[in-house]
Order: C-alpha cells, then sequence, then structure tokens
C-alpha cells in the first residue's frame, strides 16, 4: 500500500509541563536546541519552540533565552522553525509576542480564540514538585481565561506579516474555525494557510467521529480557501509547509538579531527534506 507522505511538527518543549513531570524535559537552551536537532534528524519537518528559564524550567518569552537556542538550530538543520505567540497562558501579549518579532521566523503559530486552559488536573498524576512555582501554575489555570481577543489577533497579525512569516493557525475548537475564515474574509490572513488542530485536551474538540465530521465539513464549506493544498515548489519537487512557494526563494534563513550574522541563502521554506503532504490535511 502507498504511504501517504505528512508533515511532522515536533513541539520540543512547550508550555503545559513543569520540570517535575519528566527529568527529559528540555529547560536549558542546549537541551532544546539539541532536542530540535534530533526531532529533525528523526523526521520533523517543523519544530515549534517555546523557551523556559534556565533555573527554574519556568515557562518565559524572553528574547534573550531564544537568542541562545535559535542560532545553534539552524546552523545544524534545515528545519523550518515555528516560534510561539501563545507562549503561556499567564503571559501578557505583548511579552508573548516579542520572540516572533525579533527574529522574524519562518512560521509563528496563532491561537484563534480565548479559552479555558485548564492544567489543574495533573495535579492527580503528580504530587511532588522541585519548584515552588509548579504546583500554583497548575492549580491556578482552574481560573485563567487563556486571552486570545480578535483585537489581540489581528495585532499579531499585523505584527508579523511584515517581515514575511506565515502562520500557523491553532484551532482547539470549531469556532476558532470561524474566526479564521473572520481574518481570512478581512484580508488580515492569506492563504493557503497550515492549520493545526489541538485535541486530547479539556478546552480542544475531541477526536470523534462526529466532531471530526462537523469539523470537516466546516472547512470544506466555509473555509476551503485556508485549507488549500500544499502547493509544489516552482523549482524543487520538494514542496512548500507554509505556501509561500518560489516568491520566498531568495529570502535570507537567518534570524534578525540585532547583528548580522552568517545566513544561508536557500528556499527558506522548502528546505526542510522530509516528505511534505501534497494534499488537504483533511481529504
Amino acid at each position: 500500500m502507498k504511504m501517504r507522505k505528512v508533515i511532522v511538527t515536533c513541539a520540543v518543549t512547550g508550555s503545559v509541563h513543569t520540570p517535575s513531570m519528566s527529568p527529559h524535559l528540555p529547560i536549558t537552551p542546549d537541551q532544546i536546541a539539541a532536542s530540535a536537532v534530533e526531532a529533525a534528524a528523526a523526521g520533523a519537518s517543523v519544530v515549534h519552540l517555546h523557551a523556559r528559564d534556565p533555573e527554574s524550567g519556568r515557562p518565559t518569552q524572553d528574547p534573550d533565552v531564544y537568542r541562545q537556542f535559535l542560532p545553534q538550530i539552524v546552523q545544524a538543520c534545515d528545519v523550518v522553525v515555528n516560534i510561539t505567540t501563545g507562549g503561556s497562558p499567564i503571559l501578557p501579549l505583548e511579552e508573548r509576542l516579542r520572540p516572533a518579532v525579533l527574529f522574524e521566523p519562518e512560521l509563528a503559530s496563532l491561537n484563534m480564540g480565548s479559552m479555558n486552559f485548564g492544567m489543574y488536573e495533573m495535579l492527580g498524576r503528580f504530587t511532588e514538585f522541585r519548584h515552588e512555582w509548579e504546583r500554583p501554575y497548575l492549580e491556578n489555570s482552574a481560573d485563567i481565561v487563556f486571552r486570545n481577543t480578535f483585537r489581540d489577533i489581528q495585532h499579531i497579525l499585523q505584527a508579523c506579516s511584515a517581515s514575511g512569516t506565515r502562520f500557523e493557525i491553532e484551532c482547539y475548537d470549531v469556532g476558532h474555525l470561524y474566526t479564521a475564515a473572520h481574518f481570512r474574509d478581512r484580508g488580515l490572513l492569506e492563504g493557503p494557510i497550515r492549520l493545526r488542530y489541538a485535541r486530547r485536551h479539556r478546552r480542544a474538540l475531541r477526536r470523534y467521529r462526529y466532531d471530526e465530521a462537523h469539523r470537516r465539513s466546516l472547512v470544506r464549506r466555509r473555509l476551503y480557501l485556508v485549507c488549500a493544498r500544499y502547493r509544489p515548489c516552482a523549482d524543487s519537487d520538494r514542496n512548500d509547509v507554509s505556501g509561500h512557494g518560489r516568491e520566498c526563494s531568495g529570502r535570507a534563513r537567518g534570524f534578525a538579531l540585532g547583528r548580522p550574522w552568517e545566513t544561508r541563502r536557500e528556499q527558506c521554506h522548502t528546505g526542510a527534506t522530509h516528505a511534505h503532504d501534497t494534499r488537504s490535511p483533511l481529504t
């Protein structure tokens, strides 16, 4: 049977889990960089990147921490870099946005709506913590709304689009698909756009057959432009993860770190040598 090609994205460290949950959770910049490079070697085409305080493991959007691992990743492999704009539910918008605006990555994640982001149920599995911040971080999530208002989303789109950054549109529920269509209709979100469905969360649409059928029907009826097929790059047999194609072929593969450092002028959006899906992820 012919195997279907897929895009593999690896979220290296995220912001949900805390250091006491696993000794294998990447925390320091060197650990995050090493894990990202290992993921690329294992077949990942995209790495979804968060940062953590090197001492406590607490989620942070401090650009100085990102600056310690981004160059290592780019110099070691050709994986597509995706920087979060979600950061952590407890961080204010401007703090969440700083790394993506400063470093101008190929991709940036973008949540399509506010939501309850309860992580408190993990307290039933983990009872001992090494750092003082971990237990309150989980407990207080029962009373936190992860803010992503229409104005917030518009601000992120406008702040990042100017540098050519494309977006990984994160949809946790059906309403988020309508929100993506809303920004597409306003001309702030240009297609084809890469959608990611967050599942297996208390706050997210589950993977039941009837939920999947509703989502697929909605996407085909309302979001047909957002879910356009990944189109092939004009001068390569490898496919573009984010829809740029040939138009981005001259962009330097690097980040704006405030000083020039050696960049590789490649097909920055087609540099990943791993197999990508040439069909809609919904078919």
